[in-house]
């Protein structure tokens, strides 16, 4: 997935409003640690890439999820 999501904190007023973390690099950050914060020895991700693609794909949901509730 392409990054194209809004400056996680974003700063008005600033002509530096696109650096730092994405909304997506935020969400994936935050779902990571509370995967992570919750893992048990019998849901422990196996690698450390999965652990990573999953909160990804997490913080993706969140986006799609954020996208169609400001359509509606």
């Amino acid at each position: 997935m392409t990054d194209n999501s809004p400056p996680a904190f974003p700063a008005s007023g600033t002509e530096r409003t696109l650096w730092g973390l994405s909304q997506r690099d935020y969400f994936a950050a935050m779902a990571l640690q509370g995967s992570l914060a919750a893992e048990t020895e019998n849901t422990a991700f196996s690698s450390h890439a999965k652990a990573a693609a999953y909160a990804f794909d997490l913080a993706d949901a969140m986006i799609a999820e954020q996208k169609k509730r400001q359509e509606s």
